[in-house]
């Protein structure tokens, strides 16, 4: 379940990078320490939506990957 809660998180992540979601105004923008702090908050941000069990993502994951084939 570890496992699968850290693919929810990153791909949670991915998500929140491709709708630019913690990404500062234009003038802010170019710098690497914005770069930085984006990053931690888009960590941040994944890591409370996975913990707060509302996406589901790694109980889909955990299910599919421990059900016996019949």
């Amino acid at each position: 379940m570890k496992a699968a809660r850290l693919l929810e998180r990153q791909l949670i992540e991915d998500m929140l990078k491709s709708s630019k979601i913690g990404e500062f105004s234009a003038e802010f923008a170019k710098s690497d320490a914005a770069d930085q702090f984006s990053s931690f908050l888009r960590q941040s941000y994944s890591e409370q939506l996975s913990n707060s069990g509302k996406f589901g993502i790694a109980e889909m994951i955990f299910k599919g990957m421990t059900t016996d084939a019949d």
